[in-house]
């Protein structure tokens, strides 16, 4: 008689269209409206996080679809190669620097020059198996030098070369053969169209080449005799090969760098950007002291020591009258130059 009884209470308390076993209708309803209001809380935001999904994968789907169709212009559209180049100086305004890689060390180099009123090709070829100047580090063999201190060797001979050089642009070491070039004349030409990143105006086609070594000296090493790049007969080569065509630059001033941080590739990085800039460096060498905190630049002009102290970002001017000598600037390196470059 009490289970009729327990069982007539069940059923008024529980609408017949929510059933409930015993063991679900023994917990509270508190309970049961928090976990129901739980449930639409994570549906809801399930359902938000895929409306932002589907939104984000057509935004997505639609610049694919733009980049394909950029990178396949159609037979009306220019290709956009075209436009980046128009940004770009121009090849045949002032010799050039190529130069091949081989397993991460500089191969070939060459300074290059073209006409383009007889379109012929003047190069003067640096082989890999001379040695060559570079900043900082003295004569190096060039086969063995590595392409990190391609900007230091880059630097090197802009630094005493009379012309302004463009460059450097790599290029395939079959560019460089001398055989190749003199059988196929615009084949260091077709190779440089290649690159996105450069101009080369009003350059059609390449008649005739004319190639020649870059002139060498003997020099001693540790190792012995060596045969080292010749600087000064690298310019007359270069004067009598192109110098109608191109007018010689004129630097900005000359510098003497003395390295006083302590920390040798300082003064090599401070000559790079100098010679970048315009600056002739006649000498680097190691100051009296090691333990300079702030690089010194003594000038007698205000405006070179402005503007090298610019381009260093760090130092302080010391405007000194009567300082004229072997440079129109001495230069000090201090650790301030390494934090700031």
């Amino acid at each position: 008689m009490n289970s009729i009884k327990k069982r007539s209470i069940i059923s008024k308390k529980v609408p017949y269209s929510e059933k409930r076993t015993v063991k679900k209708y023994l917990v509270p309803r508190v309970v049961q409206l928090k976990r129901r209001r739980a449930k639409e809380r994570f549906l809801f935001f399930a359902s938000f996080l895929a409306f932002l999904l589907l939104i984000y994968s057509i935004s997505y789907l639609n610049v694919n679809f733009k980049v394909a169709r950029t990178a396949s212009p159609t037979p009306t559209e220019k290709p956009l190669v075209q436009n980046e180049n128009k940004a770009q100086d121009s090849l045949d305004k002032s010799p050039f620097f190529v130069y091949a890689q081989e397993k991460g060390k500089i191969s070939t180099s060459a300074i290059c020059a073209y006409d383009k009123r007889l379109k012929s090709l003047a190069i003067i070829l640096i082989d890999k198996s001379i040695y060559v100047p570079v900043l900082g580090l003295g004569v190096i063999d060039a086969k063995s030098l590595s392409t990190k201190f391609l900007p230091e060797y880059i630097a090197s001979i802009k630094n005493f070369f009379e012309f302004e050089l463009k460059g450097p642009y790599v290029v395939n070491s079959q560019s460089l053969d001398t055989n190749r070039l003199r059988q196929s004349p615009n084949t260091l030409i077709s190779e440089l169209l290649k690159l996105n990143s450069l101009k080369i105006d009003k350059i059609s086609s390449v008649k005739s080449v004319e190639i020649v070594p870059a002139p060498t000296r003997l020099s001693r090493v540790a190792n012995g005799t060596v045969v080292v790049l010749d600087a000064s007969k690298l310019n007359e080569a270069a004067s009598i090969m192109f110098s109608d065509n191109f007018p010689k630059r004129n630097p900005k001033g000359t510098v003497i760098i003395l390295n006083g941080s302590g920390l040798p590739a300082s003064g090599a990085q401070a000559a790079v950007i100098l010679i970048n800039a315009g600056y002739r460096v006649n000498a680097i060498r190691n100051a009296e002291r090691f333990d300079y905190l702030v690089t010194e630049i003594q000038s007698s002009e205000e405006t070179i020591a402005s503007e090298i102290q610019a381009l260093l970002k760090c130092g302080e001017k010391k405007v000194l009258k009567g300082a004229e000598g072997v440079a129109d600037a001495v230069i000090v390196i201090g650790r301030d130059f390494s934090t700031n470059n």
